[in-house]
């Protein structure tokens, strides 16, 4: 018969093994994804001219959104939302009863 000891330790053992399975995901995940948007962040804040880069904090954002072509920006952007909703309901309309592939 096991003592106490040798199931708390089996136990123990087997307690992180999710962990082992889930590093592999964490470390991509991590590596492609989290990485490379906290990197595009980080040069966000810089004015960039060739291979010189000035600190500017966040005053490219600043600039940015006082800029007159971010209106337009907003304009297309409620066009396209308006269409995504209304295209299914005019695509299904027109296409009632007949094969997708004619």
């Amino acid at each position: 018969m096991k003592s106490k000891s040798e199931k708390t330790h089996k136990l123990r053992k087997t307690e992180h093994t999710w962990l082992k399975f889930s590093f592999p995901a964490i470390f991509f995940v991590t590596l492609f994804m989290l990485y490379p948007i906290v990197y595009s962040l980080f040069l966000s804040l810089f004015k960039h001219k060739g291979l010189k880069a000035t600190f500017v904090g966040l005053n490219n954002y600043i600039e940015l959104f006082q800029d007159s072509d971010i209106e337009e920006l907003k304009i297309d952007k409620e066009y396209n939302a308006t269409m995504d909703a209304i295209d299914p309901a005019i695509f299904s309309a027109n296409h009632w009863g007949t094969p997708f592939c004619s």
